[in-house]
């Protein structure tokens, strides 16, 4: 039996500087990225870039047993990236500042979103928000309302990513706290950042935090078998 199973990973990091190992591991992400990544006039945006992309390689490239060097991603109709090596394999990941969040399912789209938790700008509700989600956020102390509308945000944002759909539709009518929808949320805050998963369907859930020198290792010691052979 097929158990569907989602599995979280949680990329967090202090280092803002762009450094050596940087440079290369940039080999081992595509042409398309490697090119985008350059084009970021800040290191840290760089670095997200980069480490969002490889993070979701090794990852997948672990549970599906393919080499690295063998996966092959493209986009559906509506522009999300999947992976045409192993169509039944579903990815997602978001990052800001200095976190990224992947999510992998084995049996469904899934769509993940995080926010770095600060100031929230209350004053886009009325342009973002549908009026049961206005009056959830609102209707609380102002602390609260601060951690409300990050919850509901990031909600909106991995509903939207889960169909490919993105902010591009009215926000004011999609309501995440809809009977039919909220229960397939999983949102919690990992240090000063708000995280949310949406998979539209019962599943097994793990969620593991991920170190930046996992990473690199993990690249370097696949190009050493490689030269090895």
């Amino acid at each position: 039996v097929l158990f569907r199973s989602l599995k979280i990973y949680t990329l967090s990091f202090k280092e803002l500087a762009w450094t050596q190992s940087d440079s290369f591991l940039l080999s081992f992400v595509s042409e398309e990225r490697r090119n985008r990544i350059l084009k970021f006039k800040f290191d840290i945006d760089k670095k997200l870039s980069l480490y969002a992309a490889l993070l979701t390689k090794m990852k997948i490239s672990n549970w599906t047993e393919i080499n690295v060097a063998q996966l092959s991603f493209g986009r559906n109709y509506m522009g999300k990236p999947i992976l045409l090596s192993a169509p039944e394999i579903h990815f997602n990941f978001s990052h800001t500042h200095c976190f990224v969040l992947l999510g992998i399912s084995n049996s469904i789209e899934i769509g993940v979103d995080v926010e770095k938790i600060r100031k929230a700008p209350l004053e886009i509700a009325d342009k973002v928000f549908h009026p049961k989600e206005k009056e959830y956020i609102f209707n609380t102390s102002k602390e609260k309302q601060n951690l409300r509308f990050y919850r509901i945000w990031t909600q909106k944002e991995a509903f939207t990513k889960q169909s490919g759909a993105g902010l591009s539709c009215n926000l004011t009518e999609l309501n995440m706290l809809d009977p039919l929808i909220s229960p397939f949320f999983y949102n919690w805050q990992s240090i000063d950042y708000m995280c949310s998963i949406y998979v539209p369907t019962q599943i097994i859930m793990t969620c593991e935090a991920i170190q930046l020198n996992d990473i690199i290792n993990y690249y370097k010691e696949y190009l050493d078998a490689f030269m090895i052979h």
